[in-house]
């Protein structure tokens, strides 16, 4: 028995497979509300993996806080941005639809185009079902649901900005640098961001720390 869902317009008299249309939609609405939260590129986000998110202890209240570690990327440079609850919900959904019921995130390799290197199988959040295997999503795939997103609005004369194919160490232009307010201190309390800014780094969690982290962060991100 088909697992896909198709259904015939009855404007146009074409079939339409539901399944790839539901899933298309989803990945355009996750990318957008990622990169909207964040200030991220597309390449950042699509790296993000179930060991990106960092829990920080406020120095004063002594209250832990999620937070996002960006691998170096845009400006050649580690950051971390706080969780909102926002953001929150939708790292949420993310990590619902890899998960499909299963207890551990599936652990795919990425292909780095502009390195041309495989990396280690890794938890990536952005990473779909392909018949009978789990494959990271690329640019490209991203690229087609957001396009078929701007399709179904019915939005004239806008454009949806993508990410030039520059070199992973080329500065971006100056119109995608950051606000004054570093990245890492959005949404962060003014008593505490001096605390945040001297986080040390690489704040990277070890491998064999990562079920510890997870456990930190499960009442925040609701996994």
């Amino acid at each position: 028995m088909s697992s896909r869902v198709y259904a015939d317009d009855p404007a146009t008299g074409r079939r339409r497979d539901l399944t790839v249309e539901e899933e298309r939609a989803f990945w355009a609405w996750a990318i957008v509300e990622v990169l909207r939260h964040t200030g991220m590129r597309i390449e950042e986000a699509l790296e993000l993996t179930h060991h990106s998110f960092v829990a920080y202890q406020l120095p004063t209240t002594g209250e832990i806080v999620p937070m996002l570690q960006v691998a170096p990327s845009k400006l050649d440079q580690e950051r971390l941005l706080l969780v909102s609850p926002e953001l929150g919900e939708v790292l949420t959904a993310i990590i619902h639809r890899v998960r499909r019921g299963q207890q551990a995130m599936p652990l795919v390799a990425a292909y780095d185009s502009l390195e041309r290197l495989w990396s280690a199988p890794m938890p990536f959040l952005f990473q779909r079902r392909c018949g009978p295997e789990d494959r990271t999503i690329p640019r490209n795939y991203i690229y087609t649901c957001l396009n078929d997103a701007l399709s179904a609005s019915g939005l004239t004369g806008t454009r949806i900005c993508r990410d030039l194919p520059r070199g992973r160490h080329q500065p971006p232009p100056v119109l995608h640098r950051p606000p004054p307010v570093a990245a890492a201190q959005r949404g962060v309390p003014r008593a505490h961001r001096a605390g945040v800014a001297g986080l040390p780094g690489p704040l990277r969690a070890a491998q064999g720390g990562a079920g510890r982290l997870r456990t930190r962060l499960r009442n925040s991100l609701r996994t």
